[in-house]
């Protein structure tokens, strides 16, 4: 590469957009169990303990949540009650446990004198439960989200895996759907010199998109620097099977102006050269072989 050539490859991280978490929820966690059960660490008598975590269930399915007093299952999502004492007064807490164990939230209820909350009354109680359940109801769509999201990565990948394994060692079927801004002849002469050399490295060119594991774009751009200068901007874009941009690389080329009237020449070797052995790299890094 001479010194007014620059090189690099700008990797692309596929993003996968799912449910929002302040939406309606279809499925999975969103129409998980909740469980409340009774807890003694609220500073609370016995009885008016379990009263606690009923007035909580009832105050959380006003949020639409599937909540009972009950102990957790194995597949429940749970809200933990506890409470903090200090200086006279009694804050309780309220912890959304998700079905691994894992705490994913935790809200913070008004503080009330230590008599207050010993009392037990009803509607201290209620008033208490109904307080917080916006506020817990809100971070369990919150973190069920985040988990219907790993989830589905996490299946992708797997499968994605799965399909790799079946056929560990076919070659990826690869399309260049096109070529665009090349002036003069290189258009057609960048697709075909790539389409040469990325059969060389193993690749399975073909025509059509239909059941193309990879597809190729390119952009170039033809920018005046100065009287006597051109500089040459070429931009690869590959993408997956599902569409997903999974790498981009970016060449530049500064050339005497008028060069390229005749045609591309070497420069169109050179940058084919560099393009597709950046390419094969790419396809390589996605099917984890490298």
């Amino acid at each position: 590469m001479t010194p007014s050539q620059s090189f690099f490859v700008k990797p692309v991280l596929a993003l996968v957009l799912l449910l929002a978490a302040c939406g309606d929820f279809a499925g999975g966690d969103a129409d998980a169990r909740v469980a409340v059960p009774p807890s003694y660490a609220t500073y609370l008598p016995t009885s008016a303990a379990r009263q606690f975590s009923q007035v909580i269930a009832t105050a959380l399915r006003a949020q639409d949540l599937r909540a009972v007093a009950d102990p957790a299952g194995p597949t429940d999502w749970q809200v933990r009650l506890g409470a903090i004492q200090a200086a006279g007064m009694v804050t309780p807490i309220f912890s959304l446990i998700d079905p691994d164990g894992n705490e994913r939230g935790r809200v913070q209820g008004r503080a009330v004198p230590s008599v207050t909350w010993r009392r037990a009354q009803a509607e201290n109680l209620r008033q208490a439960a109904v307080d917080m359940a916006p506020r817990l109801a809100a971070a369990f769509k919150r973190a069920a989200a985040d988990r219907l999201q790993s989830a589905d990565r996490a299946l992708q990948e797997r499968q994605r895996q799965a399909r790799l394994n079946a056929q560990p060692n076919r070659p990826m079927r690869v399309v260049i759907v096109g070529i665009v801004g090349a002036p003069t002849d290189g258009n057609n002469v960048l697709r075909q010199l790539m389409t040469e050399k990325l059969t060389r490295l193993g690749e399975a060119m073909q025509e059509s998109e239909t059941g193309a594991d990879f597809t190729v774009r390119a952009k170039v751009d033809d920018v005046s620097v100065d009287e006597k200068t051109r500089r040459i901007e070429i931009f690869w874009l590959l993408r997956n099977a599902n569409n997903q941009e999974v790498g981009e690389i970016v060449q530049l080329q500064e050339i005497p102006a008028g060069s390229l009237d005749r045609g591309w020449g070497n420069l169109a070797v050179t940058v084919t050269d560099e393009a597709a052995g950046a390419i094969h790299d790419v396809i390589l890094t996605q099917l984890g072989r490298r």
